[in-house]
């Protein structure tokens, strides 16, 4: 929120999320239920990227369906403060069955909103790649298979970029993010994917394969739009 970077005061996200959750969707849907729906944005937002379904996000409030919880997501992506991502499968049926993944419009809302003590960084990079997505006009999946990418860009029928989001590689994870970033480009047939971080920067040459591991922030910088 840029406003937020005049004054730095952590109140003027939290009333402009409270603002917005009550105009916007409690008031403007005549929800009666308002706990719910704040308890529901806090399990969200404190699981960003990770994937949920509809019947998962029932039992976790007490509902007996999950049709609400589906309605008040949906009331939530119209407000623009979340969006659901799919898995990526040419069947359409198993993609509309397969767990799905939440996004917030502004990692403000995360850090600020009170939800989370210790934000996760990967999360909020992840995040903040995944907005500029939808910013670019991408239609945007995530890819799951024996391993995960976190998402695939899609223009029509042709898959067109894949991309990993880690906060940095170590010892511990850089096999999973590289491993994941792979196995969606030789699925797909592409000639190259990104993984990007904080600020580690380098090339991969695998056969004939480019990984390119660039900071998000120079990803940021260097799309210049057609």
């Amino acid at each position: 929120m840029p406003e937020y970077l005049i004054h730095y005061d952590p109140e003027y996200i939290k009333t402009l999320y409270d603002n917005i959750l009550y105009r916007d969707i409690i008031a403007r849907y005549a929800i009666r239920r308002q706990r719910l729906i704040r308890e529901l944005v806090g399990i969200l937002i404190s699981n960003i990227s990770l994937p949920f379904t509809y019947n998962s996000l029932k039992k976790t409030l007490g509902l007996t369906n999950a049709i609400t919880v589906k309605e008040y997501i949906t009331y939530l992506h119209s407000a623009y403060i979340f969006f659901e991502l799919s898995r990526f499968d040419y069947s359409v049926k198993k993609q509309l069955n397969s767990p799905r993944k939440c996004y917030c419009i502004d990692t403000a809302f995360g850090i600020l909103g009170g939800f989370s003590l210790s934000p996760n960084k990967g999360w909020l990079l992840e995040n903040i790649v995944y907005v500029e997505l939808l910013r670019r006009g991408m239609d945007v999946y995530y890819f799951q298979e024996k391993r995960e990418c976190d998402f695939i860009t899609k223009d029509g029928p042709h898959i067109t970029g894949a991309l990993q989001v880690c906060f940095e590689l170590t010892n511990e994870n850089r096999d999973r993010e590289i491993g994941g970033i792979l196995e969606a480009i030789e699925f797909f047939g592409l000639k190259e994917g990104f993984i990007l971080t904080n600020d580690e920067e380098d090339l991969l040459v695998m056969g004939e394969v480019r990984i390119i591991i660039m900071p998000v922030w120079r990803w940021l910088l260097n799309y210049i739009p057609e």
